[in-house]
C-alpha cells in the first residue's frame, strides 16, 4: 500500500493490493468500489474516491489493486468553463469553480495580500481545468500559490495552525523522529538566474535578478510574455519573474528522509534536522510518501528550503 501526497499536486493519491477474498467474504469477486479511507487509529491518512479498480488471477493468487484520489482530483479532472470576467475578485473564480466541488472556502495565508484580490479582468481558455483557472488567476493576481487543506483553499503556504513542527534526530533526543535515511541533493541545472521580460510595446526590456543565487555562478536566462491582464504596471509585470525564480530556488536543494513506520506528517508541516550533515529548522514538507509492504513500514519524505515556498 502507498499514500503519496506533494505539494505539486491539489490531489493525493493512494495505491493498494489486497489478497482476494476481502475479509468477509467467500467470493473471489470484488464489488465495484466508489471510495477509500485509510486511517490510523482517529487520524485519517487519505479519503477519496476511486479512480481504477484491477482484479488478477496468477499463479501467485488472486488480488484486488485499487487506484484512488482525494478529493482535490475534482478540480484537475473537470474543465472549466471558457470565459471573461471583468473587474472579478478571487471570491467569484471560489464561488464559480471551486465551491461546486464540495470546497467550503478560500482563506489567504499570504502576507501582504488582500483577503479578496482583484483584476481588471481575466480570461479562462478553452482547455484549462477548474484548478488552472484558479491558481493562474491567483498568480497574476498576487504571485502566490494555490494549496487544498481539507474542504479549504489557502492562498500562500500553509503555517500556524494548519501545519505541524517535527524534529528529526537520532541521537535520542526527547520527541525526536529517528531516521534510517538521510540524503541531501543540490540540483543546480534547473536554477534560473534571470528573467527578461516583455513589455507591451513587444520588446523585451526589463529584466528580473534572481535575489537568491548569489555565490552559486550560475547563468540561466528565461524570456517571459505577461498575460495582458497585467501588462501594464511594471510591479505587475515582475509577479510572474519572480514565482518562477523562486520555484527554480526550490529545486536546488532538497533532502530525502526515511522514518520507519507511519508517521502522520502533512505535506508543509516543518521539520527540524539535528543530524551529521546539518542542524537546522525551518525544513518545508514538499512530499510525503506513506509505504506498506512485506518489509514493514516507512514515512519518506522530501524536505525543502522554506524561504523558497509561497
Amino acid at each position: 500500500m502507498e499514500i503519496l501526497a506533494t505539494a505539486g499536486s491539489p490531489a493525493d493519491s493512494f495505491a493498494g493490493v489486497f489478497p482476494l477474498p476481502l475479509p468477509g467474504q467467500k467470493n473471489m469477486a470484488a464489488p465495484a468500489f466508489l471510495a477509500v479511507e485509510v486511517r490510523q487509529g482517529a487520524n485519517v491518512l487519505f479519503a477519496g474516491g476511486v479512480d481504477e479498480q484491477r482484479e488478477t488471477v496468477s499463479g501467485k493468487g488472486c488480488f484486488l489493486t485499487i487506484g484512488a484520489r482525494s478529493k482535490g482530483a475534482l478540480l484537475l479532472d473537470n474543465e472549466a468553463l471558457p470565459q471573461l470576467y471583468q473587474n472579478p475578485r478571487l471570491s467569484d473564480l471560489f464561488r464559480n469553480h471551486m465551491a461546486p466541488y464540495g470546497f467550503d472556502r478560500v482563506v489567504v495565508r499570504a502576507a501582504g495580500v488582500s483577503a479578496n484580490p482583484a483584476l481588471s479582468f481575466y480570461s479562462v481558455s478553452k482547455g484549462l481545468c477548474e484548478w488552472e483557472a484558479v491558481a493562474g488567476f491567483c498568480r497574476r493576481a498576487t504571485g502566490q500559490k494555490l494549496y487544498v487543506v481539507g474542504n479549504s483553499i489557502l492562498l500562500g503556504r500553509p503555517t500556524g495552525n494548519d501545519v505541524a513542527r517535527h524534529l528529526v534526530a537520532n541521537d535520542g533526543t526527547a520527541g525526536a523522529l529517528p531516521y534510517t535515511l538521510l540524503e541531501r541533493q543540490r540540483q543546480r541545472s534547473g536554477v534560473i538566474s534571470s528573467v527578461m521580460i516583455r513589455h507591451p510595446i513587444g520588446l523585451y526590456l526589463s529584466q528580473y535578478k534572481n535575489p537568491f543565487c548569489g555565490g552559486l555562478d550560475i547563468r540561466r536566462k528565461r524570456y517571459i510574455i505577461p498575460s495582458t491582464e497585467y501588462a501594464e504596471e511594471a510591479a505587475s509585470r515582475n509577479l510572474d519573474a519572480a514565482l518562477r525564480v523562486k520555484e527554480s530556488m526550490a529545486g536546488f536543494e532538497s533532502w530525502r528522509v526515511h522514518i520507519p513506520g507511519i508517521v502522520p506528517i502533512r505535506v508543509h508541516d516543518t521539520v527540524t534536522l539535528l543530524t551529521p550533515l546539518v542542524s537546522a529548522a525551518d525544513y518545508v514538507v514538499r512530499g510525503v510518501r506513506h509505504m506498506i509492504g512485506q518489509g514493514g513500514a516507512v514515512t519518506r519524505l522530501m524536505l525543502g528550503d522554506g524561504r523558497y515556498f509561497s
